[in-house]
Order: structure tokens, then C-alpha cells, then sequence
């Protein structure tokens, strides 16, 4: 226990802390994320792993399926927690094909930002579903 102290008192920079090993990680969560009442208990937690995950950037890559394991649920669930998180402007999920990393924010005027890239991404997949069904004739747009 006196090494795992040692080892977290020297850590110089964001870039040490990624080095913990994952039971020694701890994250820091914005006091205002815990106050909003339209978040329910489950996606703060869910946040606060993302924020113990989360690189000195405030980029997080763990997937579902590892994010899952780590909570005892299934990965539905923390889809549905990722979504709510994403729909209160707490975290911007950039899906990339392969994988998926989440922004974390951290600052409150953020939530508006956050909240217009998750806009123009729905607008994006919107535009382009429209264009699939027009050249595919009979395509239903989910």
C-alpha cells in the first residue's frame, strides 16, 4: 500500500498517470457532473471510469466490451449509459469503424460544443442515408 502511495505522489504529468497500472488509476470527476439531476447514478458512474481512463487529453479508448467486464453488466446497458452521457453533453463519441474513442468534457460551457458535434453527425449520417436510399431505391432509413 506504502509503494502504491509512493508511486502516486511521483507522478509528474498526465502522461505518468497513464502509466499506472489499472487498479492504482483514479480519476478526477468535475463536482457539477454530480450535481445534474438529469443524469442518473449509473451513467456518473460510467463517467467517472471514462475520466479514470481517460488519457491526458481527456480521450478515452476502452471498449464496450471491456468497460462492460469491468462494471458486471452487459454491453447494451453501457451503450444506453455511453448514450446518455452523449445526449447530456458529458462525452463525444468518435466512431471511427474499427474503434471508438470518447472525449471526455470536463467544463460545463462544453456541454453546448459537445452537443452540436453530436448535431452535425446525426445531420451527416441523416444526408447520407437520404442519398443511399435515393440510389438504392427502397432503402429505409433507420
Amino acid at each position: 500500500m506504502e509503494r502504491a502511495i509512493s508511486d502516486a505522489a511521483n507522478i509528474s504529468s498526465a502522461k505518468d498517470f497513464g502509466r499506472l497500472p489499472d487498479d492504482q488509476r483514479f480519476g478526477i470527476v468535475p463536482a457539477w457532473v454530480l450535481k445534474l439531476a438529469d443524469v442518473a447514478p449509473g451513467p456518473k458512474a460510467l463517467y467517472a471510469s471514462f475520466c479514470t481512463n481517460a488519457d491526458e487529453h481527456g480521450q478515452m479508448w476502452r471498449s464496450l466490451e471491456r468497460v462492460a467486464a469491468e462494471f458486471g453488466m452487459s454491453k447494451r446497458q453501457v451503450r444506453r449509459w455511453v448514450r446518455e452521457l452523449e445526449d447530456a453533453g458529458l462525452i463525444v463519441c468518435n466512431w471511427s469503424g474499427i474503434s471508438t474513442n470518447y472525449l471526455i468534457v470536463r467544463d460545463p460551457a462544453g456541454r453546448a460544443w459537445a452537443q452540436s458535434i453530436k448535431d452535425e453527425a446525426a445531420a451527416r449520417r441523416k444526408a447520407t442515408c437520404e442519398d443511399t436510399h435515393v440510389r438504392e431505391g427502397g432503402h429505409r432509413c433507420p
